[in-house]
């Protein structure tokens, strides 16, 4: 259901964040890779090895990139999305950006691993969308789990053997 839409957590320097979102990914069950580009400090040096052994183990894989251009140039996705805090200038909902009609597309949804946010150079490479109600950044495991909620929901196929 979910495995046309890749996660990628951009721009995080701590290795306890990358680990927690590689288990919110990877718990779900649909998720088959994530995706990390431009991992600083710790993060690189045990937050990386640590996923990668946990990946392994489930039989999922793992991407590095240096940067987020570089993800999108290799994985070439149909669409990009940043999760941003609602009310931002020119974002979409995610419900309205996911259909039916994104099943037969390659989605990569981006999300910040930094307090910051993306800087105008990240939001340039992809289309903003916020989770409804969210109207501050959340901790990026917190908005994985939340938009990988929304995302099962809205693409969930109606049960035709409950009528």
């Amino acid at each position: 259901m979910l495995d046309s839409i890749v996660i990628c957590i951009h721009n995080v320097a701590s290795p306890q964040r990358l680990i927690d979102l590689a288990k919110v990914v990877f718990g779900l069950g649909d998720m088959n890779v994530l995706v990390a580009s431009r991992i600083t400090g710790m993060a690189a040096q045990t937050g990386v090895p640590e996923v990668m052994r946990y990946a392994y183990k489930l039989r999922k894989s793992f991407l590095v990139f240096p940067s987020l251009q570089d993800a999108i140039d290799l994985l070439k996705p149909d669409e990009v999305l940043l999760l941003v805090p609602e009310g931002f200038p020119e974002a979409e909902s995610l419900n309205s950006r996911t259909t039916q009609a994104t099943q037969d597309k390659r989605l990569l949804l981006v999300i910040s691993g930094s307090e910051d946010g993306f800087t105008r150079a990240d939001l340039g490479l992809g289309d903003a969308v916020y989770l409804p109600g969210v109207k501050e950044f959340l901790p990026s495991v917190a908005l994985v789990a939340i938009a990988l909620w929304i995302l099962r929901q809205s693409l969930r196929q109606p049960r035709r053997d409950l009528f």
